[in-house]
């Protein structure tokens, strides 16, 4: 019996002990020759049951090459509800097995995706699209011959880089808002190769997110069915850890209800979204230890999100008709200051971020009625924009909506102080 079978003994020791009785498993399993004569009537003659039944559970691993046997008597002897716990604690060990391998190099491929993301977020798309090409080339190629002269270590290392290059396309198209993306291959594309990878879990889980995600960018109409393939997503969550993947998967429900309360403006909707920032940020957060600047990153990334949500900003920059309390304006002040104050933090912003921060000073400003500094931190935010192309064209019209609506602004107050001190 190997250590994977010996870990679904102890794992369930308890629940045989409690249903149990090993009288009825012995003409069994002395019938396929793994008990003598001597064991059958040693156990049969064992009181109470639970020694009988103790002394069977710890024979067994000397006696018998795996569990398959048990596993077949327990189904012949009626038992099969016992079969079926330790079918389905088989299927978690070893993949439990695989997400220890998946950690040997996860500090590794977390980096490789995390760089990825900040290319997308710089505006390097040139050298995004590089990336991904090679990757695909290599596992295309891979393919070609078979996987042959690979490693099990070696495939599944590959296959891991490939599905972070296809998740990181997936990130790009939703950040250029390509509203087609729900109908390209990508999702078939990672659907196939989560097979190979060291944690099929993970690469489904953000597959189905994705795609309820570019399900909802081409419609909105299509909320429900889009937020099925999130709460699909989500039911991935018993079998992962809370890490990067499972704080992206509540990013992207974070966007599409950022999306519905924009519209609707209801209390318990902006509720709702606080609390999904604050999950998604203790998720990120469980990177720290292994990959500080990858979990500092995402901190600051929904910290200027929960900004603009608390400040009345809609997902792409647009000022939101709702009252904004005086707290709010506050609490928008505390997130900023925390990214102003932590000089590795501001350093490493993307340009992408840095138009949410100016963005979100500029509300402040105009909130607190000083339009001529709301127009400055805007302007700044469009000039960001545009020339680290870090943004999509949605953020950038806003920016420019906003101007003119400032500038409006602007003019009408000095109209109306001519009128009442000139005329």
């Amino acid at each position: 019996m190997n250590s994977e079978d010996e870990e679904i003994m102890i794992k369930l020791h308890q629940e045989f002990m409690d249903y149990l009785d090993a009288k009825f498993l012995v003409d069994f399993l002395y019938k396929h020759k793994v008990l003598t004569v001597e064991d059958c009537n040693r156990i049969i003659n064992m009181e109470p049951v639970s020694e009988r039944t103790r002394e069977l559970l710890f024979l067994l691993p000397r006696i018998i090459p795996s569990l398959d046997l048990f596993y077949y008597a327990l189904n012949k002897c009626g038992y099969d509800f016992l079969a079926v716990k330790m079918k389905d604690s088989n299927m978690r060990i070893n993949r439990q097995h695989k997400c220890r391998l998946f950690g040997t190099h996860r500090y590794h491929l977390v980096n490789y995706r995390h760089e990825l993301k900040r290319l997308t977020h710089s505006g390097k798309h040139d050298q995004l699209r590089e990336e991904i090409n090679k990757m695909r080339t290599m596992w295309e190629m891979a393919v070609k011959v078979n996987f042959k002269g690979m490693t099990e270590n070696d495939l599944r290392g590959l296959a891991d880089r490939y599905f972070y290059a296809l998740d990181a396309d997936c990130e790009f198209r939703r950040v250029i808002f390509d509203k087609t993306f729900v109908e390209s291959d990508l999702f078939q594309r990672i659907r196939d190769l989560s097979k190979y990878t060291s944690e099929v879990n993970i690469p489904n889980m953000l597959c189905s997110a994705r795609y309820g995600s570019a399900i909802f960018m081409a419609n909105q109409k299509d909320f429900e069915k889009a937020h099925g393939y999130i709460k699909e997503a989500k039911q991935r969550f018993c079998f992962v850890k809370a890490c990067r993947e499972t704080g992206v998967v509540l990013y992207i429900e974070y966007n599409m209800f950022n999306i519905i309360y924009s519209d609707t403006m209801q209390y318990n909707q902006r509720e709702h979204l606080l609390d999904l920032g604050r999950q998604a940020i203790d998720h990120f957060q469980k990177e720290k230890k292994t990959n500080p600047e990858v979990a500092e990153d995402f901190l600051r990334m929904f910290s200027l999100k929960l900004a603009h949500l608390y400040l009345g900003i809609g997902l792409f920059g647009d000022y939101l008709k709702s009252d904004v309390p005086n707290k709010y304006i506050e609490e928008g002040k505390r997130l900023l200051k925390t990214i102003k104050d932590n000089k590795q933090m501001w350093e490493r912003m993307e340009v992408r971020w840095e138009w949410f921060y100016y963005t979100a000073q500029a509300r402040i400003s105009y909130l607190e009625n000083c339009p001529l500094q709301a127009l400055e931190f805007t302007k700044h935010a469009l000039s960001v924009a545009e020339k680290g192309k870090g943004n999509n064209q949605n953020e950038i019209k806003s920016s420019k909506d906003t101007i003119t609506y400032i500038e409006d602004k602007i003019s009408s107050q000095q109209r109306r102080w001519y009128f009442c001190n000139i005329i």
